[in-house]
């Protein structure tokens, strides 16, 4: 990864409803990787943590951090109506740090 670059997991989330969606898991991320995190999960809770008592502005800088950290994501699957936990380990994504503003660089989103 370029110097000052964050690491993710490989998703773009948006807000709906007060409900943090997957949007977009990007290609050869450590989501994608993981087969368990598709696009329309819900983001239930972060690290243990539930979503809907954080911030949206804190949740994005809980899915960076160092590279090979991991995180964990609680996801609702309400095509399955399961839900499962996924540990992640975090990786530099190009496009995701990029679209975050997180590029390095003082890259802009």
């Amino acid at each position: 990864p370029p110097p000052g670059a964050k690491c993710g997991i490989g998703i773009e989330l948006i807000e709906f409803d007060g409900a943090l969606i997957v949007q977009k898991v990007y290609p050869n991320g450590p989501a994608e990787r993981s087969g368990l995190v598709m696009k329309g999960d819900l983001l239930h809770r972060l690290d243990y943590r539930t979503v809907s008592e954080l911030t949206k502005e804190a949740v994005r800088p809980m899915l960076f951090g160092e590279r090979g950290s991991s995180v964990v994501l609680g996801l609702i699957k309400p095509k399955f109506r399961l839900r499962v936990n996924v540990r992640l380990q975090r990786e530099y994504v190009a496009e995701e740090s990029h679209k975050a503003g997180y590029g390095g660089g003082g890259a802009a989103a």
